[in-house]
């Protein structure tokens, strides 16, 4: 039976497998180490292969270094078999979406089956506080590993490559919008959400609302109905995580 090229296993047994520790989920705008452990396939890594770890243009994740490990984004990459690798960083490298990569070269040697290749992004072991990972929340973002195991210049996706959530920090401050305007006797809803240090918006759970005004005013969970015409605004209060915040919305006018 002809086998199934395009099936996962079988790229996974000759391109080769990638794993992430941490596995995720990552805090937006955190400073971290992540550390990528890349398995070599069936087909081996020849002299002149290449590794792209690529990710979408939109992302602002520090760019990764590997000469000044005291300083922000210091990499280390290492192999247990018989071949050096060049690493370096092309915003170019791919096609879109997926041009900025980290370049990985094997030269002077090659890598056999089962050889592995290790990446930590953000090296703290001389000093370097680590990598800053992507400071805006995303719910499926990838470190896409392309493999050119033969020097051929065609490079494919590991089907293992790791994708996670980026997920919003802790809250810094409270936000409440309500419409500008509204009609009499008409109700309108309240949003009312926490920011953290990037704007990554947070939930917040119950918070508490007040109106401070000219009209007459309904409140009924987040919504708001004016009874009589005038203007004024909300001010909402939440506590997280043992801490209070405390905003006022905009104006709003019937």
């Amino acid at each position: 039976m002809t086998p199934d090229l395009t099936s996962p296993t079988l790229i996974s047994h000759r391109l080769g497998t990638v794993t992430l520790d941490p596995p995720g989920p990552v805090v937006a705008g955190s400073m971290g180490t992540w550390t990528l452990t890349y398995t070599v396939g069936s087909y081996g890594l020849d002299e002149g292969a290449t590794l792209k770890l690529s990710q979408r243009f939109a992302s602002d994740w520090e760019i990764p270094q590997f000469d000044r490990p005291t300083d922000l984004g210091y990499s280390t990459i290492t192999t247990n078999g018989a071949a050096k690798l060049r690493p370096y960083y092309h915003a170019k490298a791919h096609e879109r979406p997926w041009m900025k990569c980290l370049v990985i070269d094997v030269y002077d040697g090659s890598l056999a089956p089962g050889d592995t290749i290790t990446l930590t992004l953000g090296d703290r072991s001389q000093g370097s506080p680590g990598i800053r990972a992507q400071t805006f929340q995303e719910s499926a973002h990838e470190f896409r590993l392309l493999v050119d195991p033969t020097n051929a210049s065609v490079v494919r996706r590991l089907p293992t490559s790791p994708i996670f959530p980026v997920v919003p920090g802790e809250p810094v401050e409270l936000v409440c919008i309500v419409p500008t305007q509204t009609v009499v006797g008409e109700a309108v809803e309240i949003f009312v959400k926490g920011q953290d240090r990037w704007g990554n918006p947070v939930v917040v759970i119950d918070p508490t609302l007040t109106w401070d005004g000219n009209a007459i005013s309904l409140l009924h969970g987040t919504a708001l109905t004016l009874t009589t015409p005038g203007s004024g605004y909300l001010v909402a209060e939440c506590t997280v995580n043992g801490q209070t915040f405390t905003c006022r919305s905009n104006p709003i006018t019937a």
